[in-house]
């Protein structure tokens, strides 16, 4: 019988796949689950599972990056990875890493998932039939991507760069030439709003590192690297007066530019170094480029070139420049005026463009605002993904544009309960059951029983009703009773939890701070 381990940062999502199957049928056995990130590492020492179905948006470390430490332990696990996106084909479509399946939460079928185990099944079977199954090519090949990062880290600390390039010939990179270039890669976290979550922003990432590495195979000597600051591309050229290099660098850059925008629906903004790098150059003039790129915040333009000669733009405290701005958005979303709101945004960026205010305090200064407002007028839809990406923008127009998105989702909220929207029977129905069992750990199974629906058939239906899964939807409901409670009681925080169903209370204050944004004993001493 194989083994099965569970990960979820959704402990009602772990009761569901639980029950969604009969495991013993397929001769599987669930020998674990866990929604943390770090206890998933321990649990995978200690279980040695055959088999892991893990959320791709975890905290901490993502599902992606739990997936290649296991690979590096295990390289014979088998991994099937769960997203919550419904247009998740489009990653889909870029993604090599070597997981046995993608499966969609909201659409999620016994008959799903029972494929996707028998498809894991007989892959460890057949391997178990293979002398030498895992040769130092197949490891190599497993670990590329980790071994390349490596390699690049050591190249920007400096060193005997004969070794380094050696090091790359042993990965398959062949580093001939004495001349290099180097590129960086930017997400514009604003065209992911309209298509995807916050919480994506991990799968994206790795999305464009597969696409810019796809790519990268019809252009000759060119590397790609999936740092934290984002994609960076290295080209080792032998110059040449038949040959324009910055040239081909920059083709190359716009067709990963392309390729992002058709299969992922996001833009990518390029900041392209200057050429005839030596290999002991590498480590500075990458350095460098980071300075550059905070540095271009203001500058427009989607592929940018620097000489290595260009002067750096000064870039001033905010100071009080933006508090007459920071009153009339606040009026505006108070008034609900969307008239009003739009042109404060746009006073706001004219106003931070016209002063070159420092990016990281507009950023800070944009986020300190947000959290306000969202705890004046919506404190449960607050989400810490978007704020991580939110203080990664890039460019003045990403931070104004993730800023007017939330603002007027904010509007959005606020009309909805102007209105008074009356809700559909079936959902009183079922906000009555959820009332009804508000100490119990219940799941979309249990709420589609009590309807006497298919369980697939009632995730597809609530989503479309709410526009949300079922899931965060009880957590967000569950929340503000929790803060009920916590204002008018005296009853400690480990209670709260428990009398809402939430046994682990570390837990309870990781959901509580998720839709709340603040933790159960911050908001009671507010």
């Amino acid at each position: 019988m194989y083994k099965v381990m569970l990960i979820d940062d959704d402990v009602p999502m772990l009761k569901y796949l639980r029950q969604l199957i009969d495991w013993k049928e397929l001769g599987l056995q669930v020998c674990g689950d866990t929604y943390s990130s770090v206890k998933a590492l321990q649990l995978f020492r200690e279980l040695k599972p055959d088999i892991v179905i893990s959320d791709i948006g975890l905290p901490k470390m993502n599902g992606l990056e739990l997936a290649a430490e296991f690979k590096r332990q295990s390289p014979e696990t088998r991994i099937i990875f769960l997203t919550c996106h419904e247009d998740f084909y489009y990653a889909k479509k870029a993604l090599t890493l070597n997981a046995n399946d993608y499966l969609i939460k909201d659409e999620l079928t016994s008959e799903q998932l029972e494929a996707s185990l028998r498809g894991c099944v007989q892959s460890l079977r057949s391997a178990v039939q293979l002398p030498d199954q895992i040769s130092y090519r197949d490891d190599l090949l497993r670990n590329a991507d980790v071994l390349k990062l490596s390699l690049f880290r050591q190249l920007v600390k400096g060193g005997d760069t004969g070794a380094h390039i050696a090091a790359a010939k042993r990965l398959g990179i062949a580093w001939h030439y004495p001349s290099y270039m180097l590129a960086l890669g930017m997400l514009e976290y604003a065209s992911l709003l309209p298509r995807y979550e916050a919480k994506d922003i991990h799968l994206i990432r790795y999305s464009v590192y597969n696409i810019a590495s796809e790519v990268a195979k019809g252009y000759e000597g060119i590397t790609v690297f999936d740092e934290e600051s984002g994609l960076v591309a290295l080209h080792n050229y032998k110059p040449s007066l038949t040959v324009n290099y910055e040239q081909r660098m920059q083709d190359y850059l716009k067709e990963v530019q392309e390729r992002c925008s058709q299969y992922l629906q996001v833009q990518v903004r390029m900041l392209c170094g200057p050429s005839k790098l030596e290999a002991g150059d590498i480590g500075p003039a990458y350095k460098r480029l980071l300075r550059l790129k905070e540095r271009s915040y203001y500058v427009p333009g989607a592929l940018l070139s620097w000489s290595g000669s260009k002067e750096e733009p000064f870039l001033y405290p905010l100071g009080s420049f933006l508090e007459q701005q920071k009153r009339e958005i606040s009026d505006a979303v108070r008034e609900s005026d969307r008239s009003k709101l739009l042109y404060s945004l746009e006073s706001a960026a004219e106003t931070a463009r016209s002063r070159g205010i420092d990016s990281a305090e507009l950023i800070q200064f944009t986020v300190q605002l947000l959290r306000l407002l969202e705890l004046q007028y919506a404190p449960h839809t607050v989400s810490e993904q978007y704020y991580a990406c939110l203080q990664g923008t890039g460019t003045l127009e990403d931070t104004m544009g993730m800023l007017r998105w939330r603002l007027e989702r904010l509007l959005d909220i606020r009309a909805a309960e102007e209105e008074g929207v009356n809700k559909e029977p079936k959902l009183q129905e079922i906000d009555h059951y959820i009332a009804d069992h508000l100490f119990d750990n219940i799941t979309s199974i249990d709420a589609a029983n009590h309807l006497c629906l298919n369980s697939s058939y009632f995730s597809r239906y609530f989503k479309r009703l709410t526009g949300e899964n079922f899931t965060d939807y009880l957590h967000r409901h569950k929340m503000g009773v929790a803060a009920r409670m916590l204002e008018q009681r005296e009853e400690s925080v480990e209670m709260v939890a428990l009398k809402l169903g939430y046994s682990d209370r570390t837990y309870f204050s990781k959901v509580f701070k998720k839709y709340m944004g603040t933790t159960p004993r911050e908001y009671r001493e507010k």
